[in-house]
């Protein structure tokens, strides 16, 4: 099995999607997603327009709860930050050479911003994945 964590400041909105959507669309395949923020705390919801947004995908985020990154977390096999800064942030406190950000952008934070704006991050989270999920399972053949 193989492991997958997502990473992002609060464990809110970002990670918290990219761990559900990314359970949602590798269901039946050997792997499994998890999240965490680099600047949490434990036991915080997800942000009320990332549920909405994941239930207009066909996706429950409800159970989520946030999550503060520990150490141990970082024996995931694949490690993707949101952004830039983020990498950043975790190579300054943890070596930690399996990180990369999930797009070769970055991807937008919607906190406290519109549905439509929650959406169009949830969008752009599901076209990283896809083409993550793609080389995961390259990776996983060879």
């Amino acid at each position: 099995m193989q492991t997958i964590l997502f990473l992002c400041d609060g464990n809110t909105c970002r990670s918290p999607m990219a761990e559900y959507l990314c359970n949602h669309m590798a269901a039946g395949l050997p792997l499994r997603a998890a999240s965490a923020g680099l600047f949490t705390m434990d036991g915080l919801p997800m942000s009320a327009g990332a549920l909405k947004a994941l239930q207009g995908a066909g996706v429950d985020g409800s159970p989520h709860r946030s999550r503060a990154l520990l150490p141990d977390m970082l024996g995931a096999d694949w490690i993707f930050c949101m952004t830039e800064a983020q990498l950043q942030s975790l190579a300054a406190r943890y070596p930690c050479p399996q990180a990369q950000r999930l797009a070769a952008y970055d991807i937008s934070d919607p906190y406290g911003g519109s549905l439509s704006l929650y959406q169009n991050t949830l969008n752009q989270i599901r076209r990283a994945l896809q083409a993550r999920l793609a080389e995961i399972s390259a990776a996983a053949r060879e």
